[in-house]
Order: C-alpha cells, then structure tokens, then sequence
C-alpha cells in the first residue's frame, strides 16, 4: 500500500503531543471503570510519547523479534498493574518512566537498530514502571477487570500508532522522522524529570 500524505505520520504525532498537560498519575478522575481506563494513558503526555517510541522502535527490528517485543511490552505492563496492588509503593518509578522515556527517545534519535536484549531490557523496564503506576492509579470503586481492560485498549492502539508511523516512515524513506519523534520523546523524558 502507498502512502500518498506523508506528513498523515507527523500529524498523527502532533495530535497526540497535545492531549493534555495533566500528570497521568495525579489525576482524580470522578469517572470509573471502562471510560477512566480508556482516557488515564492520554493524560500524561510523557507516556503517549513513550509509548509512541516502543512503537516506533519495534517498526525498526525485524519482524520476528519485533512481534516479541510488542506483545513482550503488552504483557509485561498488564502484569506490572496487576501486581501494583500488591506491591510496595515504588517512589520512584514515575522518574524510572522519564528515564526510560530519554533513552527510548536517545536510541531513535541516533537512529541505531540496538541489539534485541538491549530493546527488550529497556522496553522491558518502561513496561514494569508504566504498568506499574496504571495498576496503582486505579480510581476508588473501580472495577480493576474493566479498568484495565480499557487501559490495555488505549496503550495497545498508542502502540500500534507508534508502529504504523515506523513502518509509514521506512515504506516512505523519511528516515528523519523517526530521529525527530525520538528527539521530542528525549526532551520530553528530560522534561519529566523537573
């Protein structure tokens, strides 16, 4: 299939880059259930970035490992959640997800296809923090099940949105997205931090 608009990518980035200025993790939200898990991942711009750079990461492997690491991130961040009620509090994993973000957003700028184990570990550890701090952000009265279930649902299509505008990028030959999209996500990691 031709893409005909190239610029349908950087749009679909914009877009994305402004859904919100609220912290996805401060947020009281009055809504329960599927509609709060649906809309808590669009609230904190540093994980719609992140979460569009796992995407664009796993367009850049091939398509074996690439599979594994998409559904290995999937996994991972819905087990993270549901062992967040289970868990200590973790203080330090909204930095841990800001850090993470800097070097997903570091390995797309410098355009470099990092070894398998080097993109499952990183990738690996932004799953654990992110799932991690949706599993804690559960609202009071929430129904877990369907709460995650909407969750899962809007990381899921971020993931898919980050690997459309990889793969839409190769099949177009603007490499520069990619460096671009991973330039944003690294400021917004470095963002995130202060």
């Amino acid at each position: 299939m031709q893409y005909r608009n190239p610029m349908r990518s950087a749009a679909l980035l914009a877009a994305l880059l402004f859904t919100g200025l609220a912290e996805a993790h401060g947020h009281p939200s009055a809504s329960t259930g599927l509609t709060a898990g649906l809309t808590h991942p669009l609230l904190g711009w540093e994980h719609v970035l992140s979460i569009l750079a796992v995407g664009l990461l796993v367009a850049h492997q091939d398509f074996r490992p690439s599979r594994r690491l998409a559904t290995m991130f999937l996994v991972v961040t819905l087990v993270s959640a549901c062992g967040a009620t289970f868990l200590p509090t973790i203080p330090t994993a909204q930095a841990g997800v800001a850090w993470s973000a800097l070097a997903l957003g570091l390995l797309l700028t410098v355009a470099v296809r990092p070894p398998a184990l080097l993109a499952a570990s990183i990738v690996g550890i932004f799953a654990l923090l992110y799932g991690y701090l949706h599993g804690m952000a559960l609202p009071p009265g929430a129904n877990a099940v369907i709460f995650g279930l909407g969750f899962l649902i809007t990381t899921t299509l971020l993931l898919v949105a980050g690997v459309w505008m990889g793969r839409s990028s190769r099949q177009l030959q603007a490499a520069w997205l990619p460096r671009i999209a991973g330039g944003v996500v690294a400021a917004a990691g470095v963002l995130a931090m202060a």
